[in-house]
């Protein structure tokens, strides 16, 4: 058995490719507690991105249509992911307060809001939180009209059909 030697040209070269490694590691690292969600009216609120995939921490959100269903709390209903601050503070119906979520499905009412986005949520107490209605169109932009026809035209439908039984 002999020992071979590495020569010095090569260690030199495997060391010049673990510092340039350890160099790309540090450029590229993020630190993601700097996040910032920005509001329509420029107020920041800073959230960590990396929200816990935990079941206790999905929630079931409303996305308003129209400013009514924001004042009566109805709309597209999805599923989001909390921090365990907010849902605490849902747990124990807090009303009120904005807290920040994550869809975990594609919005029908709105084409441009997909699973990951994040999106400014009102606490309603005992209800479910409600997307913040001036937030969504800010940043997403209207609500698709086909997309409202059906959902109307679905929900119109049904409840004709539980008048018709009563």
């Amino acid at each position: 058995m002999s020992n071979k030697i590495i020569p010095h040209e090569i260690f030199r070269e495997k060391q010049a490719l673990k510092e340039a490694d350890r160099a790309w590691d540090e450029s590229i690292s993020y630190d993601y507690t700097q996040d910032e969600y920005i509001f329509s009216g420029g107020t920041k609120m800073k959230y960590n991105p990396i929200f816990s995939s935990g079941k206790d921490l999905l929630i079931k959100v409303y996305l308003p249509a129209c400013e009514d269903e924001y004042l009566t709390g109805f709309g597209e209903s999805v599923k989001c992911l909390v921090d365990q601050e907010t849902k605490k503070l849902i747990d124990k119906n807090i009303t009120g307060r904005v807290a920040l979520a994550m869809l975990q499905n594609d919005s029908l009412y709105y084409p441009g809001l997909i699973a990951g986005e994040v999106v400014a949520i009102e606490l309603r107490g005992p209800g479910p939180p409600i997307a913040i209605f001036e937030e969504l169109v800010w940043r997403f932009g209207g609500v698709a009209e086909k997309a409202r026809e059906f959902y109307f035209n679905h929900y119109r439908r049904y409840n004709d059909e539980l008048l018709r039984f009563t």
